[in-house]
């Protein structure tokens, strides 16, 4: 994924537009910028293409940033994050052409939240409290109300600062190479060999949105923690009720009392809402605009609007308010209003995907007549998947019914 942006009113980029095939251009945001798709392409093969059509045309003063799946993101929506980031770091440092994006801890922020109101204030002094302990620590809260990032602080603040975070995404998981890379081999981890979550060893695990995990999964995960033997400090993040889940058999028992230890309840960006214009002139800055200026009437917005997607809404929405902005004030117009959200964020993506999920699922098995080795062959999952995703929406076969 390639995102470019012109400095001089896209005549150059009009230039590369007519370089690059039809079909890898995804979108045009204004004359001056551009987005690219390089389907089965590397990160080294799309850098090079990207860079020999832009000398070729002799293009100055164009900036584009490269995010690169699965390595910088697992979903398009952080693809398309990743590439806006590397995007806006291309700007400011105006010393490249294109910019791989930000290091970090898959995708968990290195940096220290933004807590000026005092709930959030207050989650901040509980986590620093806990961190020097080995207990594991549960955070809850809405999805993308920026539970990773707090949670970074139990590794930051304790005596294993200085020894790796490995952060599994673990809604990330979603095919069996990726989960072999994370939890090693069908069967638990024997001698030689090895998975990601083993470099944990002498430092922290921080499992993000747990309840993500379908069944296979968290048993090997059980399996890697035995192997760790106690020598990791183990931190999950979830938006869900974890022992609900379990008494319907959706969520192993075991991992649950694995994580038992301390609670922490992250509150919604609206319930902490002096944090919001501070993290706004974030966002602002980490999209390109060097000299954020906010109207009165912005600043009423962002103050007024609930933000019913979290911290990743904000960043939506503000990311969008610097595209149409450009360089000067950002206005009111520019961000949602209480009665037209621009980007929801992940929270009700998750909810919209969910439902999708669950409708495919009741279509599968009456087109299989509640057959479940079918069904699930129609989705394209295994019959274990499918029971797990059955529990996780509380669909009940119908009596008489195959559970073959």
């Amino acid at each position: 994924m390639v995102q470019a942006k012109s400095g001089d009113g896209g005549k150059v980029l009009e230039t590369a537009l007519a370089s690059f095939r039809a079909g890898d251009v995804v979108a045009t945001y204004a004359h001056d910028e551009l987005e690219l798709l390089f389907p089965d392409t590397s990160g080294d093969q799309t850098r090079a293409v990207v860079s020999r059509v832009l000398a070729s045309a002799g293009l100055a003063g164009v900036w584009a940033g490269l995010a690169v799946a699965p390595h910088d993101a697992d979903t398009a929506e952080r693809l398309i994050r990743s590439a806006r980031l590397a995007l806006a770091r291309a700007r400011r440092e105006k010393t490249a052409m294109i910019a791989g994006p930000p290091t970090r801890d898959e995708g968990i922020s290195s940096a220290a939240p933004i807590t000026l109101d005092e709930a959030s204030q207050a989650v901040v002094e509980r986590l620093t409290a806990l961190a020097p302990a080995e207990t594991p620590v549960l955070l809850t809260g809405e999805a993308s109300s920026g539970k990773g990032v707090f949670a970074r602080i139990l590794h930051d603040e304790s005596p294993r600062a200085q020894a790796p975070l490995v952060v599994l995404r673990c809604a990330g998981l979603v095919d069996q190479e990726r989960i072999d890379e994370w939890l090693g081999p069908r069967g638990g981890i024997e001698d030689g060999a090895t998975c990601r979550l083993l470099d944990a060893r002498g430092g922290t695990l921080l499992l993000d949105e747990v309840s993500e995990l379908p069944p296979d999964p968290q048993e090997r995960l059980l399996d890697v923690l035995d192997a760790l033997e106690g020598d990791v400090r183990l931190v999950a993040t979830t938006h869900m009720d974890l022992v609900s889940l379990a008494e319907r058999g959706a969520f192993s028992e075991a991992l649950v009392e694995a994580l038992q230890g301390e609670m922490v309840e992250i509150p919604a960006l609206r319930e902490r809402p002096d944090d919001i214009v501070p993290l706004a002139e974030l966002f602002a800055r980490q999209s390109g605009l060097e000299d954020v200026k906010l109207s009165p009437g912005a600043l009423a917005r962002l103050r007024s609007h609930p933000w019913p997607g979290n911290v990743l809404e904000l960043r939506n929405a503000m990311e969008r308010a610097v595209r149409l902005a450009g360089d000067g004030e950002i206005m009111a117009e520019h961000l949602p209003s209480d009665n037209l959200p621009v980007q929801q964020g992940e929270g009700r993506l998750r909810e919209h995907v969910d439902s999708i999920e669950r409708d495919a699922i009741v279509k599968a098995l009456a087109d299989a007549n509640h057959n479940q080795t079918h069904a699930a062959r129609r989705l394209g999952i295994s019959r274990r998947a499918l029971i797990y995703k059955m529990e996780k929406y509380g669909l009940k076969p119908p009596p008489g019914s195959s559970r073959k």
